[in-house]
């Protein structure tokens, strides 16, 4: 399987933020609580397209909770085994985007 790599996303984040984002949310098994999809499907109703509505330490805590396995997702695709707390929030929202796009109400 091909993978997005961080060199790739790096070089064109406009347009490969989500793909790249969502692949390492993927990859760590991450899941996101419904109460949490349904927040994200109001915010983007509203106009919201980042979920900055809803509060960060909500991503946070989502974000350390797969910090190992977004370590090894990381590994995987990039070859080291890192974690941030940024950008397991940016993988966190593109999960809970793609949620929100795909699950029925």
């Amino acid at each position: 399987m091909s993978y997005i790599t961080y060199t790739e996303y790096f070089a064109d984040s406009n347009n490969l933020f989500q793909a790249y984002h969502l692949q390492q949310a993927q990859l760590a098994g991450m899941r996101i609580p419904s109460a949490m999809v349904a927040a994200s499907k109001k915010a983007l109703a509203n106009g919201d397209e980042w979920l900055n509505t809803i509060p960060l330490s909500k991503w946070d805590q989502i974000s350390a909770t797969y910090s190992n396995s977004l370590s090894r997702a990381n590994e995987k695709v990039n070859g080291r085994p890192s974690w941030s707390l940024s950008d397991g929030v940016c993988a966190a929202k593109a999960l809970a985007m793609h949620l929100a796009a795909t699950t029925p109400d």
